[in-house]
C-alpha cells in the first residue's frame, strides 16, 4: 500500500498567519517540511500539495499560494490524502474523521460528508481513492464508496466487512484489493454486494492499484512497485503475472502527459512507466514531482527549497511555515527580540524518539529555519534563555553531547566531559535571577560525583578554547541523582528568592529544593530539603509517579504538573515544618504535561487528554478550560505552551500542530516606558492586526505618517490597542515609517513617538 503519512503532523492556515486575529482570537500555523510529504497533484492552472496535513494551492500564473483550511474554503480540519481525477480536472481532499472535500476546476468546493456521518461499527478510515470514467471509488477500512463524478454524490456504498486498501476498474474488470492479501475480482456488469460474490484469490500483496491499460496495472506496496499482466483462464478466473519494478515501496502513483509516474522521494529518485509498463529510473533528489496530464511535460515538484517547476528550476516558492521535520515540542519567547524559539525533542519521559537539532523562530509574521551550525549527536531538549539578554543566544543540553551556547545560529560554545564537570547525559538547565547557568545531572551513574553545579554569570562569555572544569562550582546537594534516568528531569529557580527544585521525571522520585549564598562562588548550601509526597492544604498527601513539568512563576511561586494532577507550592515556605501545597480539584487525577505564566501571572495548564485550564494566579479559579468540545482547539493533548507577553498571546504544540491563542486582556502599564509594536516591520504578507502593548489604561494613540499627519487614532483596551494597518477611511498605508503616540488625556499628545512602526506594502 501507498506508505500513509500519520498523525504527528500539523495542520493549516493561510501563509500571511491565515487570518484577521485579535484577542481571543485561534491562529493555527501551517508546517512544511519535506520529510512529511503526502502528494503533489499539477492540476493545470494550479499545483496542490499536501505536507504534514497542511494543503497548499500555488497559483502559476499569480505565483501566489495559499494554504486552504475551514477558514477559507475546506470543510475539514487534518487533510490526510489529496487524489486528482485528471479526466474531470477535479482534486479530492480526506480527512481523518473520513470527510470528504472535492475541489473544482473553479476553486468551488464541494463537500461529501456521508462516509463521516455515517454511524458504522467498523473503522471508517480512507485508505485510497481511484477514478474510473464516471465514478471515483472510495476504498475504507470496511467496504468501499461510489462516488458519481458529474452530480459529486455517493451512489453506492458496499459493506464487505474487510479493509480494503484499493479499487479498480482494469479492463473489464473491477478489482478489490483487500489488506489480508487478497485479491477479489469480477465482471463490471455485475451487483457485489460482498466479498462472497468476487472471485477471491488469497496470498496476493495489497497495495494501491493503478490501471496501465485493459489487462495490465500497477501496484503500489509497502515495499514494492510491482506491474501485474492479467491472462483470461477457462471460465471467470483469470492469472496475475507479476513483475518487480522496484523493491521499495512508491509515495504515490500518478497520471503524466505520457504515462506515469511513481515517486520515491525519501530514495532521491522516481519512474516514468509508459502504458505498457516499461519503467524508466529518474534521480531526482529529495523531491515529489508530478505533470499536469493535459499539459506540455513540465514537471513541478516540492523539496527541501519549497515549490519549484522544471521550466525555471532556479526559482523556489517556499510557504511561510514551521519546517520542523520531527515533532515540534520545545518553546521558549525572548521579550528583548520578541521572537519564539520552536525546536523539536529527542526522548524526554514522553516521546521515545531521537531527533535531529531543528530550530525555527518565529517573528510575529515570519517563520524562519534558524538549525544551527556546529551540533552533533542524538538530538536536544529545550532552549534557555539569560535574562535580559538581547543577543540572538540561547543555551541548550543535548541528550548525550553536554551543553551548547548558539549564537546567531551558530554553536559557540559546547560544554562537556572535558571541559565541565559533566557525564555524558541530558543536564537539566535553568537560570537563576541573578544570570547565573545551573545544569544538573539527575541520573544517579556511578561517574556522576557532582550532579549539581553552577556558571558563574561572569563566566558565561569566555571564549570556547579557555574553558575548563575549575569554572563550574559545584554544589553538594543530597538526592538529586537517585536513579540512572534523564530523558524526563525538570528543573525550575523562583524567581524572588531564588529557591532551586529538581525532579528526575522518573516513577516516584524526589523533589528536590535547596537554597544557595547570593555569592555562587562559594559553593556553599544553606538548606536543602527533599520530598517523596507533599500535604496538601486540607491535610491529604499527594504523591505522584512522574513529575512532568516543574514551572516558577512571576512571584515566589512554583507549579508541578504531573499524572496525579498540578500543584502549586510557595517556593519561601518549602523548608519549613508546617509546609503544604494546593492542588485545585478541577485537574485532581489529570496527567499534566507543561505550565506557562502569563504577563499576569495566571497560569496555563497543558494536559494529556483534558486540554488547555486558564487558572488564576493562586490557581484557585478556573478561568477557562479550551477543549476541541468548545473552540478551535485541534486536540486534547498539549505538548507544550509559551506565553507571548508582548501581545498576550500563547502558542501551543499539540501532537498534530501548533496553534497560538490571543488572549482577551493586556494588563495597562505604568507609564510608556516600554511601547512595542508587533509585529515590527510590518511584511507585505502580513493581513491580521498590528498589536501595541505597553501602553497605559485607556489610552489615546495617535498615528501618525513621516509627513506628520494623523492616519489613524485608536483607543486602547487596558495595556494593548490592535490597527490593522489601514487609514481612518479604510485604504491600506503605503510602505513608510508610521509614528506612534498616546496620551491617557486625548487633548494632550506628547511630541516625541513612543514607537515607530515600518509597513512594507
Amino acid at each position: 500500500m501507498i506508505k500513509k503519512i500519520f498523525l504527528l503532523l500539523m495542520v493549516v492556515l493561510p501563509l500571511s498567519m491565515a487570518a484577521q486575529f485579535g484577542m481571543g482570537k485561534w491562529v493555527t500555523h501551517s508546517r512544511y517540511a519535506i520529510a512529511s510529504a503526502q502528494n503533489i497533484v499539477d492540476a493545470g492552472d494550479n499545483v496542490y500539495y499536501l505536507v504534514c496535513n497542511n494543503l497548499y494551492r500555488f497559483n502559476k500564473t499569480t505565483k501566489q499560494q495559499e494554504v486552504l483550511n475551514q477558514s477559507n474554503s475546506l470543510n475539514g480540519l487534518l487533510a490526510t490524502g489529496l487524489y486528482y481525477n485528471p479526466d474531470k480536472g477535479v482534486v479530492f481532499v480526506t480527512y481523518d474523521d473520513s470527510n470528504i472535500d472535492i475541489i473544482k476546476s473553479d476553486g468551488s468546493v464541494v463537500n461529501v460528508p456521508d462516509l463521516k456521518n455515517a454511524i458504522l461499527y467498523q473503522s471508517k478510515t480512507i485508505n485510497d481513492i481511484s477514478f474510473a470514467p464516471g465514478k471515483a471509488y472510495v476504498a475504507t477500512n470496511f467496504g468501499y464508496l461510489v462516488i458519481d463524478d458529474s452530480s459529486l454524490k455517493v451512489t453506492a456504498q458496499k459493506y464487505l466487512n474487510v479493509p480494503i486498501a484499493s479499487v479498480a476498474e482494469i479492463g473489464d474488470m473491477l478489482i478489490v484489493s483487500d489488506i489480508y492479501n487478497a485479491i477479489c475480482y469480477g465482471k463490471l456488469n455485475r451487483n457485489y454486494e460482498s466479498l462472497g460474490d468476487f472471485i477471491v484469490q488469497t496470498g496476493f500483496p495489497y497495495g494501491k492499484m493503478v490501471p496501465l491499460n485493459n489487462n495490465t496495472f500497477l501496484l503500489g506496496q509497502n515495499d514494492a512497485l510491482t506491474r501485474y499482466t492479467i491472462t483470461p483462464n477457462q471460465g471467470d478466473t483469470v492469472t496475475f503475472t507479476g513483475t518487480t519494478i522496484e523493491a521499495n515501496g512508491p509515495d504515490n502513483i500518478q497520471k503524466t502527459n505520457n504515462g506515469f509516474i511513481a515517486n520515491f522521494t525519501a530514495k532521491k529518485y522516481y519512474y516514468t512507466i509508459d502504458g505498457n509498463g516499461n519503467a524508466t529510473k529518474v534521480m531526482g533528489g529529495n523531491e515529489m514531482y508530478s505533470c499536469y496530464p493535459k499539459g506540455d511535460g513540465t514537471m513541478w515538484s516540492i523539496g527541501d527549497k519549497g515549490l519549484h517547476s522544471s521550466s525555471n528550476i532556479s526559482t523556489y516558492y517556499m510557504p511561510n511555515s514551521i519546517s520542523i521535520s520531527n515533532a515540534p515540542w520545545w518553546m521558549v519567547y525572548s521579550k528583548p527580540l520578541h521572537k519564539l524559539y520552536l525546536n523539536s525533542t529527542t526522548d524526554n519521559g514522553i516521546l521515545g524518539i531521537n531527533g535531529v537539532y531543528q530550530m525555527n523562530t518565529y517573528d510575529g509574521s515570519t517563520w524562519i529555519n534558524a538549525n544551527p551550525t556546529g551540533c552533533s549527536g542524538q538530538g536536544w531538549y529545550s532552549a534557555n534563555l539569560a535574562p535580559g539578554d538581547s543577543t540572538d543566544t540561547y543555551y541548550i543540553s543535548g541528550r548525550l553531547e553536554g551543553v551548547y551556547k548558539i549564537t546567531n545560529n551558530k554553536v559557540v560554545t559546547k560544554w562537556t566531559t572535558s571541559n565541565a564537570p559533566f557525564i555524558a547525559r541530558k543536564p537539566a538547565l535553568a537560570f537563576d535571577s541573578k544570570g547565573n547557568l545551573w545544569a544538573v545531572h539527575t541520573s544517579a551513574q556511578a561517574a556522576n560525583t557532582t550532579p549539581v553545579k553552577v556558571l558563574p554569570k561572569e563566566k558565561l562569555n569566555l571564549p570556547q578554547s579557555s574553558y575548563t572544569t575549575a569554572d563550574w562550582i559545584t554544589f553538594n546537594v543530597d538526592n538529586v541523582a537517585e536513579y540512572n534516568t534523564f530523558k524526563g528531569s525538570v528543573m525550575a529557580i523562583s524567581k524572588m528568592s531564588d529557591i532551586k527544585a529538581v525532579n528526575n521525571g522518573d516513577y516516584g522520585f524526589s523533589v528536590v529544593f535547596w537554597e544557595n549564598n547570593s555569592d555562587v562562588t562559594d559553593g556553599i548550601v544553606k538548606r536543602q530539603k527533599s520530598y517523596r509526597s507533599f500535604t496538601r492544604k486540607d491535610g491529604s498527601v499527594f504523591t505522584w509517579t512522574n513529575i512532568f513539568a516543574m514551572t516558577a512563576d512571576n512571584k515566589d511561586n512554583m507549579c508541578l504538573g504531573a499524572i496525579e494532577g498540578l500543584i502549586f507550592l510557595d517556593a519561601s515556605k518549602v523548608f519549613d515544618d508546617n509546609f503544604t501545597v494546593y492542588q485545585p480539584k478541577e485537574l485532581n487525577g489529570i496527567t499534566v504535561y507543561c505550565v506557562a505564566i502569563d504577563s499576569l501571572n495566571r497560569k496555563w495548564v497543558g494536559t494529556n487528554g483534558s486540554g488547555i485550564f486558564l487558572l488564576s494566579e493562586d490557581c484557585s479559579t478556573v478561568l477557562n478550560h479550551f477543549t476541541t468540545d468548545n473552540s478551535p482547539l485541534l486536540t486534547n493533548v498539549i505538548y507544550n505552551l509559551c506565553c507571548n507577553t508582548d501581545n498576550n498571546s500563547v502558542f501551543i504544540v499539540t501532537p498534530i500542530g501548533v496553534q497560538q491563542y490571543f488572549s482577551d486582556y493586556t494588563p495597562a502599564a505604568e507609564n510608556y516606558n516600554n511601547v512595542f509594536a508587533f509585529p515590527n516591520p510590518v511584511r507585505p504578507n502580513f493581513t491580521g492586526l498590528i498589536t501595541i502593548s505597553g501602553l497605559m489604561d485607556n489610552s489615546t494613540v495617535i498615528i501618525k505618517d513621516s509627513k506628520g499627519n494623523v492616519v489613524k487614532q485608536l483607543t486602547s483596551t487596558g495595556g494593548l490597542a490592535t490597527w490593522d494597518g489601514c487609514d481612518s477611511t479604510g485604504e491600506r498605508l503605503p510602505t513608510g515609517s508610521y509614528q506612534v503616540y498616546a496620551s491617557q488625556n486625548a487633548s494632550v499628545i506628547p511630541n516625541k513617538p513612543f514607537t515607530k512602526i515600518m509597513i512594507i506594502k
